[in-house]
Parts: structure tokens; sequence; C-alpha cells
């Protein structure tokens, strides 16, 4: 006889004793007669620990799913963890082995949401009951759930007087969304990297009255700081409006100075906005978004930037009644901030910059002139980003929606915008070599992204993209141009991934008619470049 069927015997014969009903079914169950691996014979130890602690318990799982089919891998996780929670709390055990999802076959993520019940109790038990508790857990187990609970067992064993403050914020109780779920990882994150900043912060105002999609993005730029830039972090800790406690809008502050370093600049270029800055919000309400919160920041409060934000607040829903879909964001951030109010900022000239979490606005451009339209620009870019469509279009297209825009709302014609304007900006483009947005994807490819952006060239997307698009506008008629660009969205969001040239060209081939398709062919040769298939 080997070694591991006298361990076999051994611990059948115990359970025999303890519970002869419970020895006879395992006897009976398929892997136990196939003969015991490491993991069924370490299955069978852990019943025979059970069979001293909780016959009751014992008996419950020998008539799991899980444990009569092949309890090895993650159901010898899962079993293990369970015996470990009996050992320290009878009554606990018995609620995890009751959950329905516990009594069927146990996943990785249900083995792995069973141990950090188990090791967040070791640590607390007051903790592991009440995490045992929360409805999300009950009820089923995702693999966002999985890492959910796998973070507050991580922070309670950095710190359970932290986790003891996370577990009891109100939008953790009952369930958890993507960004939840993203916000306890950074927290997690930033109690590894800076423990008083992560301690201060899980209690705060930000955090504890209700959760939004930005205070992940705060928590990130908290993050972001700690590894990267400690000593702004280290300021911005020793502010007054930090040691408050972050409410909403401050939150949205750190965002916009802890978002990774730029091109032109980064958070070390805030620290004078750091120490003094005011934050307003208004809600903007649109046709197909509903209210969208517009917050502005800037150093003082400056009266003359209410004809700015009105700009920005009369522009989304004329860009949204064009695109035909909702504004893509539930919240604008705009950093207004003229270059003397920035600190060590590099050698460029500051108009506007989407940083995807927040628009950075120079202040002084707030007037009715063409110098504006750079505003209207970058809040395009949020329909027209990386995700959504190639850089010349992501340019163009937010181009042309801030000339529509600027059309639509105060009169300038797009006729003139395209005579006076992009004739010539195209004919500077043509000198250069680019005789076509083809010529500028073709130097993109050798160029790359960075050196790309830093050329003088890199304005002819904007001008070689939106001259296409006027030209298609009027060649295809206002609805066939919109039904195309709203099909392209559309298909970029469905798809997670920006649209191609292939599909950019057959979306507006879609769109002509017997009338206008040997115009557009001819245009689109002449403006684009480059060979399609219909």
């Amino acid at each position: 006889m080997s070694l591991r069927e006298s361990q076999t015997l051994e611990h059948l014969t115990f359970i025999a004793t303890e519970d002869p009903s419970s020895a006879h079914a395992i006897a009976g169950f398929f892997w136990f007669i196939d003969g015991l691996n490491t993991d069924e014979l370490a299955v069978l130890g852990d019943l025979k620990s059970l069979a001293t602690q909780d016959l009751f318990l014992l008996q419950n799982l020998t008539r799991s799913n899980w444990v009569i089919k092949s309890p090895s891998g993650d159901g010898r996780q899962a079993l293990r963890s369970i015996n470990n929670l009996s050992l320290r709390d009878k009554s606990l055990a018995r609620y995890v082995t009751s959950y329905a999802w516990a009594g069927e076959d146990i996943s990785t993520h249900e083995s792995y949401a069973i141990n950090s019940i188990d090791e967040i109790h070791t640590l607390d038990a007051a903790l592991g009951v009440t995490v045992a508790g929360f409805p999300w857990v009950v009820d089923e187990i995702s693999k966002r759930e999985r890492a959910a609970l796998s973070d507050l067992a991580g922070i309670a064993a950095k710190d359970t007087a932290v986790a003891k403050v996370v577990a009891g914020l109100p939008w953790l109780t009952f369930n958890i969304s993507q960004d939840e779920g993203e916000a306890l990882t950074r927290l997690r994150e930033l109690l590894s990297q800076n423990a008083s900043v992560a301690k201060q912060v899980a209690g705060m105002p930000f955090l504890s009255t209700s959760f939004e999609s930005q205070d992940k993005d705060a928590l990130l730029s908290l993050l972001h700081l700690a590894v990267n830039f400690p000593t702004v972090l280290t300021l911005i800790a020793r502010q007054p409006w930090f040691l408050d406690g972050l409410d909403d809008q401050e939150a949205k502050f750190v965002i916009v100075v802890g978002t990774p370093k730029g091109r032109f600049f980064g958070p070390e270029s805030f620290t004078k906005l750091i120490v003094k800055h005011q934050v307003e919000s208004r809600i903007a309400t649109m046709p197909l978004n509903g209210e969208v919160r517009l917050t502005y920041i800037q150093s003082s409060l400056n009266p003359g930037t209410g004809e700015l934000v009105t700009q920005v607040e009369a522009a989304m829903p004329t860009m949204e009644s064009f695109m035909g879909v909702p504004f893509p964001r539930q919240e604008v951030i705009l950093l207004l901030a003229a270059p003397l109010e920035l600190d060590k900022p590099l050698d460029f000239e500051l108009t506007g910059i989407n940083r995807g979490t927040h628009i950075l606005v120079n202040p002084e451009l707030g007037r009715q002139s063409d110098t504006n339209r750079i505003i209207t620009h970058e809040l395009a870019g949020y329909y027209w980003g990386p995700q959504e469509a190639p850089l010349w279009f992501q340019e163009g297209g937010a181009s042309f929606l801030a000339s529509y825009v600027r059309n639509t709302l105060y009169g300038e014609s797009l006729e003139d915008r395209s005579i006076y304007t992009l004739s010539r900006a195209v004919s500077v483009c043509k000198s250069t070599g680019l005789q076509s947005i083809q010529g500028l994807i073709d130097r993109l490819a050798v160029d790359g992204l960075t050196k790309h952006q830093a050329s003088p060239y890199f304005t002819c997307n904007d001008d070689q993209g939106e001259n296409l698009f006027l030209d298609l506008y009027n060649t295809l008629g206002s609805e066939s141009f919109r039904s195309s660009w709203k099909e392209l969205y559309e298909l970029a969001k469905r798809e997670g991934r920006a649209v191609n040239e292939t599909q950019i060209y057959r979306a507006f081939l879609r769109h002509t008619t017997t009338d206008t398709v040997d115009e557009f062919n001819d245009l689109y040769g002449r403006l684009h470049g480059g060979v399609f298939e219909g």
C-alpha cells in the first residue's frame, strides 16, 4: 500500500468515526473510487478537518455538486478557504457555503472570492463578516467582483482601518460598476505608494457622499503623482483645500494636475494653481444626453470667462444635434489658464489642448473671433478621438465641427472658411509635398506619432481633413454627410476601435446618389488619395 493510499484510508476512517453518512457519500464519489491525486487527497484532508469542527457543514459540502464531481484546482482552494473560515467562525463558513453559486460548480472567480473573504476575515473578523454580506457577493461572482474582493483584501492587508472605511462607502454595498472597481484598485495601489495620502483620501467627501466616474480618475491622478511626482503630491497634501477633505469639485482639480505629462507640460507646471485656484460648475441640458456638468477651473474669479463658458455650453448641443448621437461625456472639465499662470511650460504658445480627462484653454481666447475656434475644436475631440478615427480624421473632423458650430451659432460662413482660409492652408501643405491626405498618412507611418506631432506640417491634418469634409458636405448634402459620420462613429463604438480608411470611404460612398457619385469619387481621389474598392 502506498503512502497516499494509507493516508486516504486514514482520512476516510476518521470521517466515518465522526459521521458515517458523510464517509459513505465520499466513498461513492467517482474521484475517490478512481484513486486520489494530490489535490483530491488535500480535499479529503480538509473534509476530515471539518469532521472535527462542524458536521452540519461537512454534510452540506458532501452534497454540493463541485465536491461530488471533482474538487481539484479551484474547488480544492475554495474548500481550503472554507475550512479556514470554519476554524475561526463556523457561522460565517456556513453562510458562505449557503450562497447559491457555492452549491454549483466553483469557477476560478468564485474560488478566489472565497479566498479573499477568508483573507479579510483573518485580518479582521468583523470586516470579513461585513464583506461576506454584500449583496453583490451573495448573488454571484463576476470577474469584476472577484477583483474588487481581491482589492479589499489587499487594502486590509496594508491597513485594516482603511479597509473598514472603504467597506463602509455607500456605493460599495450593493453593486460594483467598472469605474467603481477601478477606483478600488487605484486606492489599493495608492496605499502601497503613499500610505499617508491614501489614509486621508479613503474617507473624503468625494468618495463617501456618492460615486462619479471622475472619482476613479482623481484616484488615478493621485497614484500617478505618488509614483512619478511625489513633490507635487506633497505640495497638494499640505494645502488647506486638501486637508479639509476633497469634495467633488476639488477632486476634479486633482484630475487636471495629475494627468500624465504631455508634450507641453505636466504636473510640475501647476504649482501656482495648486496653491491658488477656483472651481465652479454649472449644468448644461442636452437634447440627447440629458444633463452634462461643465466644471471650469481658474486661478481666481474672472468675470470675463463667463462668455467663454457660455460658448462651450452652447457648442455642445449644437454638436450633438449635428452628430445625431449623445454627447460622449457626462462632464466636461475646463482648465482656464494663460501661459503666465503655469510653471515651467515648455516652448509653446498655449491655445487649447484636449487631455482626455479635461480641456486646457487659454482664457485670453474667450472672444467671438476666429482664434476662439480652438475651444470648440478641442470640445469636438470628444467625438473624434484616437478610439474613433485615424489622426487626419480626428483633427480634420474636430475642425469641421468647430466650423459648423461657428456657422450655426455665430453666422461664420462655411463657404468663406473654405475659400479664404482653408485654400491658403492647403496650398501651404502642398508646398511641403503633401498633395493629399494619403501623403499625410504615409508621412505619419514614417515619422511615428511623436515626431509627426512635433513637425511643422502636423496642422495639415486639421487643414486637409477639414477641407475634404467641407467639400463632402457640400457635395453629398447635409443629411447624407451627417448620416455617414453617424454611421462611422457608431461603428467605432460598436467595434471598440478606430474606423479604417476603407470603412471611411465606403460610408461616404453608400450615401451618394447617381447624381453625386462621380463628383464624390473625383474629389475623394484628389483630396484624400489612395485606392479603394467600393
